[in-house]
């Protein structure tokens, strides 16, 4: 049993979860907060907010073989893999805030489901769009394949799932992360 709280922070390409977690960051108590290792097989790329490591697909699968990752998944032609201190801080009492895949969220082991906080960052079909395209990673088709797949995905949300409005500003987002989810677990 767990004594902190994982926030499972997830939502569609283009509801700029990376920039809440880089605001959270900012502003929360450092302390009580653990942003884990997380590994991706995509290149980082300096001008985005993006934090992870890069391995591999070689290397992955190894890190993978080995039990090296708290949990794993597939998504967007990349694996993606969270290191073992998301366990770590769990332990300590800390609150872990991850950037997770809605798609695999019952792939998480049972442990970690026990500890967590579902958060979803929702962001309508018109703004999604718009967003990818300015971020210009993926064609046009692309980014309406994405578009869909994420309007399907929002269907299927966890029980108990917070769902956050990130259309608006992210200093408002941050505002609503920090009322309905952050101060309530803290609290609990």
């Amino acid at each position: 049993m767990f004594t902190g709280r994982l926030f499972y922070l997830m939502g569609p390409s283009g509801a700029r979860k990376y920039r809440l977690i880089a605001v959270i960051k900012h502003k929360a108590d450092l302390t009580s907060l653990l942003l884990p290792s997380r590994y991706i097989t995509r290149p980082v790329n300096a001008a985005e907010l993006e934090q992870h490591q890069f391995m591999t697909p070689e290397a992955f699968a190894a890190a993978e073989q080995a039990g090296q990752f708290a949990c794993s998944w597939r998504a967007n032609g990349h694996a993606y893999g969270l290191g073992l201190d998301v366990y770590t801080g769990l332990e300590q009492g800390k609150m872990v805030l991850i950037n997770g895949s809605r798609a695999h969220y019952k792939a998480l082991p049972e442990a970690l489901q026990a500890a967590c906080v579902p958060v979803y960052l929702h962001v309508g079909s018109e703004v999604q769009t718009q967003r990818l395209l300015q971020r210009g990673r993926e064609n046009s088709a692309e980014v309406a394949e994405r578009v869909a797949r994420s309007q399907v995905l929002a269907q299927a949300l966890p029980e108990g799932c917070v769902k956050l409005n990130a259309e608006q500003s992210l200093e408002a987002v941050y505002a609503d992360f920090k009322q309905q989810v952050w101060q309530r677990e803290c609290a609990a």
